[in-house]
């Protein structure tokens, strides 16, 4: 495979379709020590293999997908896949971009011709495989076009029979933003990680921005009816609200803050000593000082905060053995 795969993921196994075609338009790689991966059948429109991971469920059988931009070459992919499927014994999933249609709903911005669906609606009726439910977005390709000549569409996908999604019940596939590329990466996730709500937590340095103070006050003057405790409690939970919404408008990164206001002093400082008597040098030195201080006071609560040492409250200068006491 080249040192380009030994060098991205040391110790991982690969294979290809390169021998089915000249460009080796698929590429599979395991980690062995959770995935025993037997290929079973390919061509240059897909690999076929039997994966069975090292602990917890059983085998199952996978076929990843790469199909022909033009609807007459992709007659190989369709055979392929109604032999697996004939021959094929337990759960089964399928993915990979297809560059096949199964609805007029998954092209927008140019005309779907029924003779375009046909082949991959045949393909999930006849094979006894139903999508596999996907987030983040509907379309998966684009023709990076402007204006009215952008067509989306939806080419890529992950199907599975039913007992494959009831092996893995959890089971979804996750379009990831295309970046410069004109097709969305699809991650299949079998156990996705439930994401737990994270609770609220005050940072200290808050307290030096007056946007803080005037969030606590607003939400203070709110008028609750009932006895003392409970009207404190009330407030307690509006000031959590006001704060969570001031919290999500953004406050500044503290530690790139601290750095570019340093880098900012250090060259007005030596615009400085090039020009000592240029007033407006001055002025701004001046300011660019306060700047850095307050960046600084800000790192240091942070930072103070997530220590929680007791000697920080003397104030480190931010040495090599104070980063290795955090």
């Amino acid at each position: 495979m080249g040192q380009d795969y030994t060098n991205l993921c040391p110790g991982w196994c690969f294979t290809h379709n390169n021998s089915c075609h000249n460009n080796g338009r698929i590429v599979v790689g395991w980690w062995p020590g959770s995935y025993q991966v037997n290929i079973r059948l390919m061509n240059s429109q897909f690999i076929h293999c039997e994966i069975k991971p090292t602990q917890g469920v059983s085998e199952f059988n996978c076929t990843f997908v790469y199909g022909f931009n033009d609807q007459m070459s992709r007659g190989e992919l369709w055979k392929g896949l109604r032999m697996i499927a004939s021959n094929c014994r337990g759960p089964w999933v399928v993915m990979g971009d297809f560059n096949a249609l199964s609805s007029v709903e998954d092209r927008i911005g140019a005309a779907v011709r029924v003779g375009e669906i046909a082949p991959m609606l045949s393909c999930i009726n006849d094979y006894g495989l139903a999508d596999i439910k996907a987030t983040e977005r509907h379309f998966t390709w684009n023709n990076k076009q402007d204006g009215l000549a952008r067509v989306y569409s939806r080419i890529d996908r992950g199907l599975a029979t039913t007992s494959w999604m009831e092996t893995f019940e959890l089971a979804e596939v996750v379009f990831l933003p295309e970046g410069n590329f004109d097709y969305a990466p699809a991650l299949l996730s079998f156990y996705p990680e439930i994401q737990q709500k994270q609770p609220f937590r005050f940072c200290n340095y808050w307290c030096n921005y007056l946007e803080t103070l005037e969030a606590i006050q607003k939400a203070w003057r709110l008028n609750v009816d009932g006895s003392l405790m409970f009207r404190v409690v009330e407030k307690i939970k509006e000031v959590k609200k006001e704060l969570r919404a001031l919290k999500l408008k953004g406050f500044e990164d503290v530690e790139c803050t601290e750095l570019r206001t340093r880098a900012e002093l250090e060259s007005i400082h030596h615009e400085l000593y090039a020009n000592p008597s240029d007033a407006s040098i001055s002025s701004r030195e001046k300011e660019a000082r306060e700047k850095h201080r307050n960046a600084q006071r800000n790192l240091n609560a942070m930072l103070q905060q997530r220590a929680k040492i007791t000697w920080l409250k003397c104030g480190d200068e931010n040495t090599k053995g104070f980063y290795q006491a955090i």
